[in-house]
């Protein structure tokens, strides 16, 4: 019964001074010797999971709107270029603001949707986050849209050299500048930039 009793105690001991980590993966670094003293919130051991990496932006806030959980992206590295394009989507989006150089940005957080062996950790990615897709949809640069007197209009180039101001209804702003146009320009109309 003694024995049983401190061979437990012995077990409890070494489970007080054992690291167990939250999930499979690889240790990358290991930032304290043996002996040495850590506080309760000093790092001691890096871990990168085996499973899946996740990638983080900033979002600025007049763009966070537009992001729901489950958006499809596109994520391109720049160690295989352009032309290596990886599927991913939005898994999280935090609820606080972060302040990056000033200005208000959300952390949002990628998975990538296929494991793939190319993907390291702290490897740069450019993201192209999809929130809304159309087909048939006829927009100009925001900067062919002037306004007056209240109304928003496009300035339309005629066949026969003349110019003419047409009112338009816009719809939406994509984040590459375009605006769609819902009525008062058709496809093949010649819209220019300066009035």
């Amino acid at each position: 019964m003694y024995k049983r009793q401190a061979v437990e105690r012995i077990r409890a001991e070494i489970a007080k001074r054992s690291l167990r980590a939250p999930f499979p993966g690889v240790v990358t670094s290991v930032e304290v010797q043996v002996g040495e003293v850590v506080s309760v919130n000093d790092p001691a051991v890096s871990l990168i999971s085996n499973n899946e990496l996740q990638i983080e932006s900033f979002v600025p806030e007049i763009n966070i709107s537009y992001l729901s959980v489950g958006d499809p992206a596109s994520i391109t590295l720049d160690a295989y270029g352009e032309d290596v394009p990886f599927a991913a989507r939005v898994v999280a989006i935090d609820p606080a603001e972060t302040i990056r150089d000033g200005v208000t940005t959300y952390r949002v957080t990628l998975n990538l949707d296929t494991l793939d062996e190319r993907v390291r950790s702290g490897m740069t990615a450019n993201i192209i986050i999809t929130t809304d897709r159309r087909e048939g949809v006829l927009s100009v640069p925001q900067g062919a849209v002037k306004e007056a007197g209240g109304r928003q209009y496009v300035t339309v180039l005629l066949p026969d050299g003349t110019r003419e101001e047409r009112t338009v209804t816009l719809g939406s702003i994509s984040s590459f500048g375009e605006v769609e146009i819902l009525s008062g320009a058709v496809a093949g109309d010649t819209i220019l930039l300066t009035p």
